[in-house]
């Protein structure tokens, strides 16, 4: 599997190489979580105002048809989620290469001026 990483800002090179490293750490700390089933480590890369859209089956293509049944993010039953999530399952493989980082217009990310 190959994350292709998108986040952009019309910005200086060396704040695209900030950003850079940014993104490459909170999805290099996502795989160690899941890898580790660290739920602190996991819930440490979402925002209050993140909503976890979930496949309703193993083949996730359709997104149409993925639900959202822990809802908006709450530290403790997000925490409390992930415990049983993980000590209920086994994973299988999680392998992720942050290929390429690209900037977007502002209003798509949060780097400032």
């Amino acid at each position: 599997m190959i994350n292709i990483i998108t986040v952009v800002c019309k910005t200086s090179k060396y704040r695209y190489l900030i950003l850079e490293i940014k993104i490459k750490e909170i999805v290099d700390r996502d795989t160690d979580a899941w890898n580790n089933k660290d739920t602190e480590k996991l819930l440490s890369i979402f925002q209050p105002d993140m909503v976890w859209p979930w496949p309703r089956t193993f083949d996730p293509n359709d997104r149409v048809d993925w639900i959202f049944e822990v809802g908006r993010f709450d530290y403790q039953r997000w925490k409390k989620i992930s415990n049983e999530f993980f000590k209920s399952h086994i994973l299988v493989h999680n392998k992720k290469i942050t290929q390429n980082s690209y900037l977007r217009p502002k209003r798509w990310c949060f780097c400032g001026s």
